[in-house]
């Protein structure tokens, strides 16, 4: 029901030809997303600085999902993004989960892996 993506904020990858996104708090932003595959919604969308040079020739980068094996897992490889330094994916909109009594959070993927969570499924 989702549909994985990934992009940026510039088509050459510089601050130059970058567009403006709210999530973005960078010159320029590589993004990875989750889309509602019903109505084009987003689900989330987490953000990074740098960027993939999308020219024609390059390679972008790419998303997958973990096997069942492996956990309820995101994989992304973005091309070009964090050649600066270490980067960080807490960019973006907020992480969802259910916050217990006691102060413990329980992220969305283990309170339910197949939709986006809200405050009635905790």
């Amino acid at each position: 029901d989702a549909l994985y993506v990934t992009g940026t904020t510039s088509y050459k990858g510089e601050a130059a030809d970058a567009k403006l996104h709210d999530l973005c708090t960078y010159d320029v932003c590589a993004v990875t997303m989750r889309l509602s595959a019903s109505d084009g919604s987003v689900d989330w969308m987490r953000t990074l600085e740098g960027s993939p040079r999308w020219n024609f020739f390059d390679q972008t980068g790419d998303i997958r999902l973990a096997s069942n094996e492996d956990g309820p897992y995101v994989y992304v490889a973005l091309d070009d993004a964090g050649e600066n330094g270490v980067v960080t994916l807490d960019g973006g909109t907020s992480y969802a989960g259910c916050k217990g009594e006691d102060g413990t959070l329980t992220p969305e993927y283990m309170v339910n892996r197949n939709k986006v969570v809200t405050s009635e499924d905790c």
